[in-house]
């Protein structure tokens, strides 16, 4: 029959087992922190970029994205609905102004326009003999009030003489009576030959300026399909490169489908986009940076789109040197837009792991190892990050991107201690 232990051995025996699993798991996080220092927590010099804090100018910017495109660019368009029936030239091909690039179909548009050609002859033809009809109805009533007047004025003048015999005896009165009843008629007729050659007047102006109207509506609908056929001739609109060609015959083109684009090669500028946080330090006239490769070119912001459209803001810049060689159509380039200019900035080298103004954990070299350290940073140029606080100058920093670092507080530092990147 088994006896139970006494409790003492039981207690013994228990602190025993646990001392020995605390011990166990000491002796494991002993050997892996061991183990790290010996492997990951030490950098090599040559495999880190390191960053000297120093002073000096700083340019404050925030960076936008662009696309180099020419500063001269037209796009011609179909007028009409047609086809292609041959191609004139290629894209990458040299133009000159007036240059026909493509032919197509107009059959249509030239039958319709010899049609309106016809019609404003027509109505040109009949506008003048109309013209000429009322005019010399005008004419006609203009004389017969002439003959009028001339009438009065004979009745006026045998009246008075009739009057003279009267008062000698020499005649009647009856004929007096008679002339003066001729003469008050005539000068009704008169007045009545007025009152109609106004009215004859205003009714000429009013025909005369209606046959002119309809002159010039036929004369516009000639003018309008004279234009549509010279802009279906499809014509370079300035010298230069065909950049863009439909250059398959037999295929359909809408009315205002753009079928090619002509663009001068010699002179460029850049369509940029920036994140809606910056739309209100944007300003037209600004200082901007274009870095090509490693080149920088210097320019400003020519226009700025009025909305902000999917996050994002359009803007357009012109460059100081336009027709710098490094320049191609659709060339991506970075953009630095200038906010400020700061005169003794402490600074370091710009990094890859900078994203903007804000606070940062950064490794700061101090002799074999580096201590992480909280920093925060300021705007950024090309090439200068600004520090706010956390640093001090000739310290030295690591620029790499340390994300693989972000648990530790500590490196060591291996190879050449007083290296620095870029000097």
């Amino acid at each position: 029959m088994d006896r139970n232990l006494p409790a003492e051995v039981l207690i013994k025996r228990k602190t025993k087992f646990i001392s020995g699993l605390i011990l166990t798991a000491g002796l494991l996080v002993a050997l892996t922190i061991l183990l790290r220092n010996l492997t990951v927590e030490s950098v090599h010099v040559n495999s880190v970029m390191i960053a000297k804090v120093d002073e000096g100018e700083m340019l404050i910017t925030f960076t936008a994205a662009g696309k180099v495109v020419p500063l001269y660019e037209e796009a011609v368009i179909s007028p009409v609905s047609s086809r292609i029936l041959r191609i004139l030239h290629q894209p990458g091909q040299w133009v000159e102004k007036g240059s026909k690039l493509l032919e197509i179909d107009i059959d249509s548009q030239q039958f319709e326009y010899e049609r309106l050609k016809t019609e404003y002859e027509q109505t040109r033809n009949q506008h003048q003999r109309l013209e000429i009809d009322i005019l010399k109805k005008e004419a006609q009533a203009w004389h017969n009030h002439q003959l009028l007047v001339k009438k009065i004025e004979t009745l006026r003048i045998e009246h008075e003489h009739e009057q003279y015999l009267l008062s000698i005896g020499g005649i009647s009165m009856d004929r007096v009576n008679k002339l003066t009843t001729e003469l008050s008629t005539a000068k009704l007729e008169l007045e009545n030959s007025n009152q109609q050659l106004a009215y004859s007047k205003k009714i000429t102006v009013l025909e005369l300026e209606s046959l002119k109207l309809n002159l010039n509506i036929h004369g516009n609908r000639l003018k309008e399909m004279e234009m549509l056929l010279t802009r279906a001739r499809l014509e370079a609109p300035l010298s230069g490169t065909v950049s863009f060609l439909l250059n398959q015959p037999g295929a359909s083109v809408a009315p205002g489908e753009v079928v090619a684009r002509i663009s001068d090669l010699s002179s460029y500028q850049v369509e940029a986009v920036v994140g809606d946080s910056y739309a209100n330090q944007l300003l037209v006239g600004q200082e901007v940076l274009v870095r090509t490769g490693r080149d920088e070119l210097k320019g400003q912001v020519a226009h700025i789109a009025p909305s902000v459209q999917e996050g994002v803001l359009n803007f357009g810049i012109l460059l100081q040197d336009a027709s710098h060689p490094k320049l191609r159509p659709n060339m991506k380039v970075e953009i630095r837009v200038v906010v400020t200019h700061i005169e003794n900035a402490e600074r370091i080298r710009i990094g890859e792991f900078y994203k903007g103004p804000g606070q940062y954990d950064l490794f700061v070299v101090n002799g074999n190892t580096a201590q992480k350290r909280k920093v925060r940073l300021g705007g950024a140029s090309f090439s200068h990050i600004e520090v706010i606080s956390g640093l001090n100058p000739n310290e030295r920093v690591i620029t790499s991107n340390m994300n693989s670092y972000s648990q530790t507080d500590k490196i060591g530092v291996k190879g050449n201690r007083d290296r620095v990147t870029g000097e």
